[in-house]
Order: structure tokens, then sequence, then C-alpha cells
């Protein structure tokens, strides 16, 4: 089994044409002319129309296609993803150890997160990204800065699940020990 990333990627659509306020605004004017509740009810029309006008000039809307599937080799699972654009890191394990891919046009490889056997949580960019996971038994913490340094251990945690942050401002959640 093999670690699987799908990338989606949002495009922008093409406007629509005004066709549909134009028939809006034709509704409008018909319900002037037939419907003895017209006060009520145009004022409801012209508000319909109002609200589709700035629905079209706020921008065109983003419509999601999925890229395929891609297998990471030396790695069982990811669980974990963070980035954008060609730089982009996913953490996961092997089975064994904790497994972290980085994203830079083509997937590198995967690199072994010594003291850990699993990590989840995955946050950052460039050379600031935090991993977080387990050990089998106690939370863990990872920190690259170029390289990844020693997996420090979280007191308290048997395993940390998500993880947010940069710097040295950084949040782990998950379970205690």
């Amino acid at each position: 089994m093999w670690g699987i990333l799908v990338r989606i990627l949002l495009k922008p659509e093409s406007r629509k044409s005004g066709g549909v306020m134009i028939k809006l605004a034709q509704r409008s004017e018909k319900c002037r002319q037939s419907n003895p509740l017209s006060r009520f009810m145009c004022p409801a029309a012209a508000l319909i129309l109002v609200a589709l006008m700035l629905l079209a000039l706020a921008g065109p809307a983003l419509a999601a296609s999925w890229g395929p599937a891609q297998t990471i080799s030396g790695t069982s699972h990811l669980y974990g993803i963070t980035g954008s654009g060609s730089d982009v890191w996913a953490c996961g394990t092997d089975g064994s150890t904790g497994k972290v891919v980085h994203y830079t046009g083509t997937w590198g490889a995967a690199q072994t997160i010594s003291g850990t056997s699993c990590l989840y949580g995955i946050t950052g960019s460039g050379s600031d990204v935090w991993a977080c996971g387990t050990d089998g038994s106690t939370g863990k913490v990872v920190h690259y800065t170029g390289t990844w340094g020693a997996a420090q251990t979280i007191s308290g945690t048997s395993c940390l699940y998500g993880i947010t942050g940069s710097g040295s401002d950084v949040w782990a959640c998950g379970t205690d020990g």
C-alpha cells in the first residue's frame, strides 16, 4: 500500500451572460401589468434582480477540478498536508516510522523522521515547517529549518494529530497520555 495524494485545482469559470437578469426584468414588468398583488411581488422581484446583479459583479466563480491521484513511494499512509503551488508538504508513515514528503514541482523522496512511528499533522512552508504525531506511546513534534531536527517529546500526550503556527508560535492538539 502507498500513500495517495490528489490535487484540487480551482479555476475561474467564465462569467455567465446577463440573460437571466433580462428575463427577470421582463417578468417584473409582466408582474406589474397583470397581478393585483404587484405592489408586493414586484419589489421582491426587483430585490432578486439587484442581488443577482451584485453576484455577477462580485467576480468569477471558482470550479474545482481534481488532478490524478499520485502514489508516493516510501509511504503507506498520508495523513496531513500543507502548502500551495510548488511548495507542498505531506506527512504520514510507512507503517513503522514517520515520513514527510515535499513537493517542489515534483514529489521528492519520502524522508524518514527518526523517533516517530507516524506523523499526522503538518504546517508551514519553505524552511519553517512543523510536523506532529507519535512514537507509539508519546506525542512528538519535529521542526524543519532546512533539515529536520530531532523529534521532541511532548509530555502528557500520547499522540498529536493537528498542528498550526510558524516560527516559535506553534500549537498542536491530540490525546493525553
